[in-house]
């Protein structure tokens, strides 16, 4: 490979049959020109700034907390799900105030566990519990990417 940056640093990579000509008329269409580095250079050129990789690792530790509110719960002896999905059919249960006579709420292995309204209203809390506790959880993460200085010190930080 052949590589040049622009008079702004945009690094350029051309493959080594790439001839004058080709680089010349990439210099006309950018309105720039060329300066031949080193594969070194243009790989400092393309890396990602500091601020690019502490972004990455918060988006990373963003989607382990999404994971981990929707992960399956332990309630009532059994363990239910609670995806977004459940989640939502949780809250509209309880919006309403009260439930019929036999309710019941499936388990994860689809079993009918029988409920009262107390023990929809006690699901709903275990989960919004441990969302609670996932998010200063997150939140305790996101303090020490911002204050990491490091790639060493960023990859040390994981959900």
């Amino acid at each position: 490979m052949k590589y040049y940056k622009d008079t702004n640093n945009k690094p350029f990579a051309f493959e080594d049959n790439a001839t004058a000509e080709i680089i010349t008329k990439v210099e006309a269409t950018h309105n720039t020109t060329l300066t031949k580095i080193t594969q070194a250079e243009y790989k400092a050129l393309i890396a990602p700034t500091f601020t690019e990789l502490q972004t990455a690792k918060i988006s990373e530790l963003t989607a382990a907390y999404n994971a981990a509110n929707e992960t399956d719960i332990a309630y009532m002896n059994t363990t239910f799900q609670a995806s977004s999905k459940s989640q939502g059919l949780i809250a509209q249960n309880l919006s309403i105030g009260t439930v019929p006579s036999g309710f019941y709420w499936k388990d994860k292995a689809n079993n009918k566990v029988a409920m009262t309204f107390s023990d929809l209203q006690g699901l709903g809390s275990a989960i919004q519990v441990r969302g609670m506790v996932n998010y200063d959880k997150l939140s305790t993460l996101k303090v020490q990417v911002n204050a990491a200085t490091t790639q060493a010190a960023l990859d040390k930080i994981v959900w």
